[in-house]
This record gives structure tokens, C-alpha cells and sequence, in this order.
């Protein structure tokens, strides 16, 4: 997969990883942007009996790779892949799944200081025509504040932390395309 690569922006939800792989997507030209949240809206129905949480699926870890692995294999340059995984071994495992893949693999937590992550998580109308469903996301969002932090003390080889505290998104795009294979944005 010669100039192939995957980017894997990881962290605590409302940290600003979509924010960030769309900024980076508008920046290298066809670049995919790849969210495997919408893999777990396709198998919630399938697992809220057995699985509240679709990540907890096996099959969905599985197909998140596979899926990762069908588009480095089209003509993107880069994959770009905003997911939030924070359990440990979940994360783990599949990190070494994609790392394993013939492309180059970059790896980022993005981490934010918990006042300005909850500034952010208030301020962010996710269903504007639902205040009630809003406020419980709001809720939820707000009650794992800190999970990036405590994945990154608990260990990520391999992983390239990025604190956002206090920088824009063009600021944060300028630092991720340093970090990138020159393949993926000549």
C-alpha cells in the first residue's frame, strides 16, 4: 500500500477529533473520512438486547478494521478516522489490528484540560430538535471527561498524545500534517 496511510484520531468525546479529521480531510486532497461510529448505528439495533454499548460487540471491532482495511486499499492517500475507543485492551487490540495493515499508521489521543472539555461539551448542541435527548448526550459526554488521560496513564505505545487546551483547529491541523507520512499530503 505504498503512500497509503491511516489516522487514527482518538480521545474524549467532545474533544474536537471530527472537528479535526474534517479540517484535515479539506486539507489533503482525496482523503477519506472514515467514522466507524456509523458502523455501531448499523449493529445498535442487532445488540441492545445482549450489548448496550455496540463497541462491546465483538463483531464490531472487527468490522471496523475490515472496513478500515476495504478503503486503504481504494486510492485514498490517507483514511482519516475519528473514534473514540477508551477502554484499554479494546483500544489495544485494535490498534495492533490496524498497525498490522500494510499502510503507514499514525495514532493520536487528542486530550484536552477537563474545564475546557466540559466548556466545550455545554456549548455543543448535538440534536437541536430534541433539547431532552440533547441534554442526556450532554450528560453522557460529560460523565467520561478525564477517560483520555486515564487511557494514556494506563499505557499506548505507539500512540502520539496532542493536547488541545487553548489551540484552534488550524493550529491542531498544522501539527497532525507534521506528524503524517509525506506520502499522505504531497
Amino acid at each position: 500500500m505504498d503512500g497509503t496511510a491511516l489516522v487514527w484520531i482518538n480521545g474524549d468525546f467532545g474533544v474536537g477529533k471530527t472537528t479535526l479529521a474534517k479540517r484535515l480531510r479539506s486539507q489533503i486532497a482525496g482523503s477519506a473520512l472514515y467514522d466507524p461510529e456509523y458502523l455501531g448505528y448499523l449493529v445498535r439495533d442487532l445488540t441492545e438486547q445482549q450489548y448496550p454499548d455496540f463497541q462491546d460487540w465483538p463483531i464490531w471491532s472487527e468490522l471496523l478494521v475490515a472496513c478500515a482495511q476495504r478503503l486503504v486499499a481504494s486510492d485514498y492517500p490517507m483514511v482519516i478516522m475519528p473514534m473514540t475507543i477508551l477502554d484499554p485492551v479494546r483500544r489495544a487490540r485494535i490498534a495492533q489490528s490496524l498497525g498490522e495493515l500494510d499502510i503507514d499508521f499514525v495514532d493520536v489521543l487528542l486530550l484536552a484540560d477537563d474545564d475546557e472539555l466540559r466548556a466545550r461539551i455545554t456549548n455543543d448542541i448535538l440534536f437541536p430538535e430534541d433539547p431532552e435527548r440533547d441534554q442526556s448526550a450532554q450528560e453522557w459526554r460529560l460523565s467520561r471527561i478525564g477517560s483520555a488521560r486515564r487511557l494514556l496513564e494506563a499505557g499506548c505505545p505507539g500512540t502520539v498524545p496532542i493536547d488541545t487546551t487553548g489551540r484552534t483547529v488550524d493550529q491542531l491541523s498544522e501539527t497532525m500534517v507534521s506528524l503524517l507520512p509525506n506520502a499522505a499530503h504531497r
